[in-house]
């Protein structure tokens, strides 16, 4: 790096991703923000510049070099658990001595410690987050795995086996291979018992009542008929709080793609030339939508939340408690590979017939969207402080009218006044004469000729007399 970038740098100060760094600071100063930039994002830290007035006092012997490059190898390795990988360091010489630029990465996989405790970037700082950010850090990374502990008070008699036997049948339908083992086998293999006791996978999925004992198993959907929360335009709302996964999937699908039956959008069938009736969303990825929410929330204990759905008049969001897993984010998780965070639960939704192969619901959502006549936006994501919002986008309803097949035969004026009639919605004999600049005999004529064609006809008589299309269709 030129020492013009460098000062550039220097001249920013630090900020989220900068930290600024004496040649002589100490191992356990020098990890904070190793660790830091680790759990938080990828930063530089700059070792040889003073925080405070940003004097370049960079290593100007052999010795003082290496002892640098020492103390900060020994920061990563000894002060930080686990230890941080060191991306780069890059050395440029100033006449002020060498300056060290530490390139750290964020680490997707591990949460980062020093003397005990996790921090995280904000700002300038190395802080401590509050004990529910450290819950959230650790669950951003994955550390939590909920889906496989033991349900305290169950057993064995609070499994429904009946629905074991449905399973075998949508997983030998869905994935075309069938289950050998038995039924304890079955509950095995998919993480839902251990040591003969339920785990949360195995009550969520097989119980049979889920919420006597994980109350946060729930879907709640709220329907506004306008654009934002307001209790007096509430149209509706659905709480499902019984059944399996499968089952409140399939309850809060049914839920909303019934109502948006009943108002469906016409399309003119560019194949056909017949008017349709098409949904404003595409079915499967509201499907895909709610199951991708139930796969991916965060089922531990600190999260007492179930899923909310808000059906607004131009969208429809869906919230899941948990944030993404570490490395995606709403910006690339369409492009980035997706992690399962509840694989066990992942892999008995996938037997039951929904997409939660790696991968496979971000291309349902873009084919169905591709597909739909009227090709709405794709799903798009924002996170909020402790959960992740899935917005879908209904088509844009566009009025399709198209000209009418007229008859050869009409005049410039016979044309001109039934495109006035399409805007208008009517034409007066007065009307015709003022927009056509004929007489009274000629539009008389003229509108009587467009009756016989059946192109027109008329209502009311004498002065209220009036003439509109001889029938309502848009072609």
């Amino acid at each position: 790096m030129p020492q013009t970038e460098l000062n550039k740098l220097i001249k920013q100060g630090e900020n989220q991703g900068i930290s600024l760094k004496g040649l002589k600071v100490k191992p356990s100063t020098l990890a904070r923000p190793m660790v830091s930039f680790s759990n938080t994002n990828d930063g530089l830290i700059i070792v040889g510049v003073d925080d405070k007035t940003r004097q370049i006092n960079g290593a100007k012997t052999t010795r003082e070099k290496e002892e640098c490059l020492d103390n900060i190898y020994n920061s990563a390795k000894q002060c930080c658990d686990p230890e941080v990988a060191i991306s780069r360091i890059e050395e440029v010489n100033t006449p002020e001595g060498i300056v060290f630029i530490v390139s750290i990465t964020k680490d997707s996989d591990e949460v980062h410690i020093t003397d005990g405790t996790v921090l995280v970037r904000k700002g300038t700082m190395d802080v401590r987050p509050s004990n529910y950010g450290i819950q959230l850090l650790f669950s951003k990374r994955n550390k939590f795995k909920f889906e496989g502990e033991i349900v305290e008070d169950a057993s064995l008699d609070d499994i429904d086996f009946d629905r074991i036997s449905e399973f075998r049948i949508e997983y030998l339908k869905n994935r075309n291979k069938r289950l050998s083992n038995d039924d304890m086998g079955v509950l095995k293999q998919f993480g839902c018992i251990k040591k003969d006791t339920p785990t949360v996978t195995g009550i969520l999925c097989f119980g049979k009542i889920p919420q006597q004992f994980l109350s946060f198993a729930y879907i709640h959907i709220f329907r506004y008929g306008t654009t934002e929360k307001d209790s007096r335009a509430k149209i509706s709302d659905c709480y499902i709080d019984g059944g399996t996964l499968p089952e409140m999937i399939s309850e809060a699908y049914n839920f909303i793609t019934e109502s948006l039956s009943k108002e469906l959008i016409p399309y003119k069938n560019p194949h056909t030339g017949r008017r349709e009736y098409i949904p404003k969303y595409p079915y499967l990825v509201i499907r895909e939508a709610i199951a991708n929410a139930v796969t991916h929330r965060e089922y531990s204990p600190f999260i007492k939340n179930g899923i909310d759905i808000f059906w607004y008049s131009d969208r429809i969001e869906i919230i899941n408690p948990g944030l993404f897993l570490d490395p995606i984010t709403p910006q690339n998780i369409y492009t980035e590979r997706n992690r399962q965070r509840n694989p066990d639960i992942a892999k008995i939704l996938t037997g039951y017939g929904y997409a939660e192969q790696a991968g496979e619901g971000m291309l349902i959502f873009r084919r169905e969207c591709d597909n739909h006549p009227l090709k709405p936006e794709y799903p798009e994501y924002k996170e909020l402080t402790d959960a992740v919002v899935t917005i879908l986008h209904p088509a844009n309803v566009i009025e399709l009218k198209e000209k009418r097949e007229l008859p050869e035969g009409l005049n410039e004026r016979q044309i001109k006044a039934i495109e006035y009639i399409e805007k208008d919605g009517e034409i007066t004999n007065k009307k015709y004469r003022e927009l056509c600049n004929v007489s009274n005999k000629t539009a008389y004529q003229e509108l009587n000729a467009l009756v016989k064609a059946g192109l027109l006809k008329k209502k009311g008589g004498g002065k209220y007399l009036h003439y509109c299309l001889s029938n309502e269709r848009v072609m």
